[in-house]
């Protein structure tokens, strides 16, 4: 236990780190020990486990708690990660059904008591008290540990669910309007589990969301709480063989209006309404043609509203409004984009060329907005970074949907945004893109740990790799992901840190444009590339190599894609010394 949370100094390490008792030190330790659980559990055997099934998630929970399981965001990530190894590894390998059924139970038992715990009155909790605050982490193991044994058990857990004693689902439920958003974003993932295992409960539980939201509309926790649940059961909808009724697609589109129209009627709630507003809408476009149908003009409506319609309108926009009102104005912004992408994900059918002719007016308002956006971060400070930088992460994705050549005219400020992303021309941070795996060739990409991706450590083993964010995914970083596919051979889906999130997808968006632009223009890249490397000192140097190499790599795979060549012999020439 002391190992998990404080690290400690093993007779491996040496003195030097000993001293330094660097985070690297306590993360193997960490790594260590949760493996040293899962094979102590292992060495006691099955029965042991059903007798003491108890103590044990007593005990692991209470683990990561602890507030030096949390030192910072990462750490409190990389122990969730190691706690929910644990459970996955006993809970879903060493028992069966019954016992399974069993755990579940006791789990759900443990999150009525940490909520029961929490006090909701205002005058006695300043945004949420130190302990709140911890706890949510344990919710977050909790709840995801009873998504994935509900899943495991599909339609046989409908007997947990009808359990009168039990309430699982108000358990679950009740989380939904906890202070903390990462134990919100766990419960919201949970209902979709549950939905997924036990599809009868997708139209109750639509039902309940919208109320939900509806008798609680001046609560910020409950917006979000309710919308994400909703957006997460949506987003199962599709693995289930029962879809939804037609009418609920409608009602709910009703319900994100609703929110949007209402975001800017107080000001306390316009953040969380207009979150809310988007991912419903987005969630809602999961639901397939048939839905969308009706839905479309009402939603190409929304999104020519959500962006300046002229060069003059964004020229006014910029010399009005405060901090707080460009926050709500950038997050909308992001949520109107996040929706187009999953409208043309989940509605290929209906991206014809009129359709992509539409989309584009706002998408080069978006364009030139984000061009035009840096005197408005120097006047109102860095806390509209994020904002930004979510804007244009879902702007590359839309784009990374669409076909190259239909944005061709935006390639100059397109291309000029993503190189400036991954020479991190404008982020003093030295972060660094997690897509060098995916470029590399298979064979070439084993010194890059690859062999962990064929084994189940991999979920804990990531966060020792150096250079790298892999390991650090949370739900918390994009709420998207409630409602979008898993991704193959994940339970739970695990988004990185924004930071990273806008490079990966301008590299891999960088990839897709680059086959399609002249030779002159691939020449100046390719030694601004150069230049950049050459500029940059020490670890900075090493960040940016990486990407660039990353991003380059992406454009070779790109001309492969495209059956095009590499250029003239001065492009060449560039490349290559470029890596040499």
């Amino acid at each position: 236990m002391s190992g998990f949370l404080r690290g400690g100094v093993g007779f491996l390490k040496g003195t030097g780190e000993m001293i330094k008792g660097s985070s690297g030190v306590n993360r193997e330790v960490r790594v260590g020990v949760t493996h040293a659980y899962v094979i102590f559990v292992q060495i006691l055997g099955g029965v042991w486990l059903e007798r003491n099934i108890t103590t044990l998630l007593t005990h692991v929970l209470d683990l990561v708690a602890n507030p030096k399981a949390a030192s910072s965001h990462v750490d409190a990530v990389y122990s969730r990660k190691c706690i929910n190894f644990i459970l996955r590894s006993v809970l879903g390998r060493m028992l069966g059904e019954k016992a399974q059924a069993s755990a579940c139970k006791e789990i759900a038992h443990i999150v009525i008591k940490q909520m029961n715990s929490i006090d909701f009155n205002p005058e006695n909790a300043k945004d949420c008290n130190q302990e709140t605050l911890f706890s949510q982490h344990l919710l977050v193991c909790a709840l995801q540990e009873m998504g994935s044994i509900t899943l495991g058990l599909g339609t046989t857990a409908s007997n947990l669910l009808t359990d009168q004693s039990l309430s699982l689902i108000e358990a679950v439920m009740a989380v939904l309007v906890h202070p903390c958003q990462a134990a919100r974003l766990a419960a919201a993932w949970c209902l979709r589990c549950i939905c997924v295992a036990v599809p009868s409960q997708i139209t109750p539980l639509i039902d309940r969301c919208v109320e939900g939201i509806e008798n609680m509309r001046t609560s910020p926790e409950a917006i979000v709480g309710y919308s994400s649940a909703l957006a997460a059961v949506l987003g199962g909808v599709r693995l289930s063989p029962l879809g939804v009724p037609h009418t609920k697609g409608k009602v709910i589109f009703n319900t994100a209006e609703e929110l949007l129209r209402s975001a800017s009627q107080n000001s306390r709630l316009s953040l969380n309404r207009t979150q809310a507003g988007w991912l419903l809408i987005g969630a809602i476009m999961t639901l397939g043609v048939p839905v969308v149908r009706g839905l479309l003009p009402r939603m190409l409506l929304l999104w020519r509203n959500s962006f300046p319609r002229s060069n003059k309108e964004l020229e006014s926009e910029k010399a009005r409004g405060d901090a707080f009102t460009w926050q709500v104005t950038l997050e909308g912004r992001a949520g109107a984009l996040s929706a187009m992408h999953s409208f043309v994900q989940n509605c290929p059918e209906f991206v014809t060329d009129d359709i992509i002719r539409r989309l584009l007016t706002p998408i080069e308002s978006a364009v030139a907005m984000l061009t035009n956006i840096s005197t408005v971060l120097k006047t109102y400070g860095q806390h509209l970074k994020a904002p930004a930088a979510m804007v244009r992460l879902r702007l590359y994705e839309t784009l990374s949907l669409l076909p190259p050549h239909a944005f061709e005219g935006s390639y100059t400020h397109l291309l000029r945004m993503l190189v400036a992303e991954f020479t991190l021309t404008e982020n003093p941070a030295n972060t660094t893109t997690s897509q060098l795996r995916t470029v590399c060739h298979a064979d070439d990409s084993v010194i890059l740990g690859t062999w962990l991706q064929e084994t189940d450590h991999r979920t804990i083993e990531d966060q020792l790799q150096p250079n790298s964010a892999a390991g650090s995914g949370a739900l918390e970083h994009d709420s998207c992901c409630l409602y979008r596919p898993v991704p193959s051979g994940e339970l739970i889906p695990g988004p990185l840190p924004l930071g990273v999130a806008v490079i990966d997808m301008s590299v891999s968006l960088f990839g897709q444009i680059f086959p399609r632009v002249a030779n002159k223009h691939r020449l100046q890249m390719l030694d601004h590339f150069a230049e950049c490397i050459r500029h940059a000192k020490s670890s900075r140097q090493e960040a940016i190599q990486m990407n660039v190499f990353t991003a380059v790599l992406s454009g070779l795979k790109g001309l492969t894609e495209a059956k095009a060549t590499f250029g003239q012999e001065d492009v060449k020439k560039s490349a290559a010394s470029l890596i040499i």
